[in-house]
């Protein structure tokens, strides 16, 4: 979420930027939404937008929360910690369904040095689906790095030192100076 959310600041928003940097964004999703479904969001949403629903009903179709990295221990702690999402609210998922669906119009808009870092394994969003968002990018300075056994969270997953080291080296490259 925070990728597109960040991919549209950069592209709507005139915002000056030297770069940006995406990790994983959710521009479209693994598991199709019918769009009579997505009709019915939008309608109750606006009738009740402070309803709860998990986010896994979208991911999977089920309640139980999907992988979201290969550190089970990890993954199996966030339902203690303080920031770890139960449910999203109608209103947000109406939002956030409108934002990936016009995530290709973003596109245009970022012209900026862009790094976007993709999970073969993620369970929000396909491979083909950010490799085909990040061709129509306008940006002619641009790069996709693709983790082939990652998962979603890839600060969180056994790939996340590589994951530094090539922000470093694409920072390194893309300001001409050397970051530690």
């Amino acid at each position: 979420m925070g990728a597109l959310l960040s991919a549209a600041v950069a592209a709507r928003n005139g915002v000056e930027l030297a770069g940006l940097i995406l990790s994983v964004p959710v521009v479209g999703l693994r598991r199709e939404v019918p769009w009579v479904v997505k009709r019915a969001l939008k309608l109750v949403a606006g009738l009740a937008p402070h309803w709860r629903l998990p986010p896994s009903r979208f991911v999977n179709g089920t309640s139980v929360a999907p992988r979201i990295t290969r550190d089970k221990e990890y993954q199996d702690s966030l339902r203690q910690k303080p920031h770890h999402i139960t449910d999203f609210t109608l209103g947000f998922l109406a939002e956030l369904g409108d934002l990936i669906d016009g995530s290709s119009e973003l596109r245009g808009g970022i012209d900026v040095p862009l790094l976007v870092l993709a999970a073969e394994k993620d369970c929000f969003v396909r491979r083909d689906q950010i490799e085909a968002w990040f061709e129509g990018v306008a940006s002619q300075n641009k790069r996709l790095n693709v983790y082939e056994e990652a998962y979603h969270l890839l600060w969180h997953d056994w790939d996340k030192e590589r994951v530094l080291v090539d922000i470093v080296t694409w920072l390194d490259g893309a300001s001409g100076e050397r970051f530690e």
